[in-house]
């Protein structure tokens, strides 16, 4: 009887372990996951910021108007590495809001985040700079 107890709990324990380090299998691209590798543009930061200064094109209103500062980005990478969901959180004016959506709409792919090996979805936030003097 002893024995069955024994063999018992050492089968719990080692179900239990399996259990909390499954194999991920992430089927759901509606999940927003940390990934222990954060996405990230082709190519590194520096060819983003390439990116967005050879596509960017201040807005003729923004400039009548003065407008300038900074736009934060939020939009997700998902396990394809498209973007999509890109929204202006944060903006200095309603047409360098366009602007900066207009851009990451046109970006390439990027390499999605992963987790445990696994490509994740993610949400990101980007501060885009928009100034009258550059």
């Amino acid at each position: 009887m002893r024995f069955l107890i024994v063999l018992c709990l050492s089968f719990y324990s080692l179900t239990q372990a399996v259990a909390q380090d499954p194999i991920p299998i992430f089927e759901d691209d509606s999940l927003i996951y940390l990934g222990d590798v954060e996405a990230s543009f082709p190519g590194g930061d520096l060819a983003l910021e390439k990116f967005v200064s050879d596509h960017i094109v201040y807005p003729d209103s923004a400039i009548y108007y003065g407008a300038e500062g900074t736009v934060y980005v939020r939009f997700v990478v998902n396990k394809d590495g498209t973007l999509s969901d890109i929204v202006v959180m944060k903006s200095a004016g309603k047409f360098i809001g366009a602007e900066a959506i207009r851009v990451f709409s046109i970006m390439p792919k990027w390499e999605p985040a992963t987790h445990n090996g696994y490509p994740v979805t993610c949400r990101l936030t980007y501060p885009l700079k928009f100034s009258l003097n550059q």
